[in-house]
């Protein structure tokens, strides 16, 4: 920024009042104080100013130049982005002054219960996000440290953004290769970390922090709560990310997954998210809901997995399985029967497997399921069975001693009810792996 447009934003530094440092403010390297600017007409307004070190040295002046710059022109171009007035040297100290507004996210948490918003919040507050920096993006700005002490709210509760002090211009797709780690380590990307290994900084960069700032406002807790940057940095590095909690609306969940992609192109734009925060969220809601009901209602024992893999396996996928053994045999193996063991099979379902066309092992496969459902139903009527027979058991642990008698009575009982369950569980399983009528 040249010493022309330095000049064209500066005000006089008696115009300006300080009164107090801001609870809670956050400016990076500077400090942010609560003042009040009179303009040329005499109008006071309430500001807040952003001071910088007095040690100033080339670095500090390259990035209060930076800030200042890119500051102005999104404040000139783009919406939701705060109001400035201009830069002053005040008391040796080279101050921003911005519009005061009335709180910012962090603060809006600290003052809720549990620190987090309600669910209708986040989707309004998430839309005038999404699109204050879609504005960002096409002005070819990365904001780069998006998080809650940087989103602010004004008088008609709608988000603004501040602190753009390591944001950048980025010219088209080309990459921003930062020479140091910038940023709030919790809320950081991957190539924000390592921009070398992720391919550098972009506007996807901040598609990640923003799903970081969500989850803060979903949850209460920051990302990586309490950890410090090494451990952080380890965490990303390892291609961890952090938790998303349950219950979110489908198409919420899927953009905080999409936005934590190790591959930057695969994240989300901030103008196809503000379409997810645009869309019915209780609609999407309800409608999963419903879905999961009726998949209860036709698979209530939750047996559809296991049916589809047995469907996709097929019996035309074991030509040659081996011989079936029949319930009779089986029993009669069980119980030393020898009569019942040695009774040679009478039907065509007791016969060996490889005796059987592969149309007729089909056939007996798309049969069985319904079998499957049967004795899984009478299975899990023993379940309840056996469950009450051992609280039944404990119930009388305690009581006299005749009662214990019949307490172990009761578990002897439930052991050879869960024995007798699991043997019949295994046939039918067999059976229909193999493509057998049960």
């Amino acid at each position: 920024m040249n010493n022309d447009f330095d000049r064209s934003f500066q005000i006089d530094a008696e115009a300006l009042t300080l009164k107090h440092p801001l609870a809670n403010g956050e400016g990076g390297i500077g400090e942010v104080w609560v003042g009040e600017y009179r303009d040329d007409n005499g109008t006071a307004h309430d500001v807040a100013v952003k001071r910088y070190p007095s040690a100033f040295g080339p670095e500090e002046m390259r990035m209060f130049r930076r800030e200042t710059a890119v500051l102005f022109l999104a404040a000139m171009r783009c919406h939701n982005v705060c109001k400035v007035y201009g830069t002053a040297v005040k008391e040796g100290k080279l101050c921003i002054i911005m519009k005061l507004y009335k709180e910012s996210m962090r603060g809006l948490l600290l003052r809720t219960e549990g620190n987090k918003l309600s669910l209708d919040k986040v989707q309004r507050y998430g839309g005038d996000i999404c699109k204050a920096i879609a504005e960002l993006h096409e002005q070819n700005i990365i904001l780069q440290d998006l998080k809650p002490p940087n989103i602010l709210l004004d008088e008609y509760d709608h988000c603004v953004l501040a602190d753009f002090g390591i944001s950048r211009f980025v010219q088209g797709s080309n990459p921003h290769m930062p020479s140091h780690v910038q940023g709030t380590f919790n809320y950081m990307s991957p190539e924000a970390f390592d921009p070398e290994q992720f391919g550098g900084i972009t506007s996807r960069t901040d598609s990640w922090s923003f799903a970081c700032t969500l989850l803060e406002m979903l949850t209460g807790d920051q990302p990586w709560k309490d950890m410090k940057m090494a451990p952080i940095c380890f965490k990303v590095m390892q291609k961890q990310t952090p938790n998303i909690p349950a219950g979110l609306p489908p198409a919420l969940e899927q953009m905080l997954r999409s936005c934590f992609s190790f591959e930057p192109a695969n994240r989300p734009t901030f103008k196809q998210m503000f379409n997810v925060f645009r869309s019915d969220w209780a609609l999407e809601e309800n409608r999963a809901a419903d879905h999961q009901a009726s998949r209860r209602a036709q698979d209530p024992l939750g047996l559809g997995p296991i049916l589809d893999a047995f469907r996709a396996i097929g019996p035309e996928d074991n030509p040659n399985p081996p011989p079936r053994v029949s319930r009779i045999g089986r029993q009669a193996s069980a119980s030393g029967s020898p009569s019942l063991a040695g009774r040679a099979p009478s039907t065509t379902s007791e016969m060996d497997g490889d005796k059987l066309t592969a149309a007729e092992r089909k056939g007996m496969h798309d049969s069985s399921l319904a079998g499957l459902y049967k004795r899984a139903a009478e299975a899990d009527e023993a379940k309840k069975v056996l469950c009450a027979s051992e609280k039944r058991a404990k119930t009388l642990k305690n009581n006299v001693d005749h009662c214990k008698h019949t307490s172990r009575g009761e578990r002897m009982l439930a052991q050879q009810g869960k024995a007798a369950i699991t043997v019949e569980a295994d046939f039918c399983m067999h059976n229909v792996f193999w493509g057998f009528v049960p």
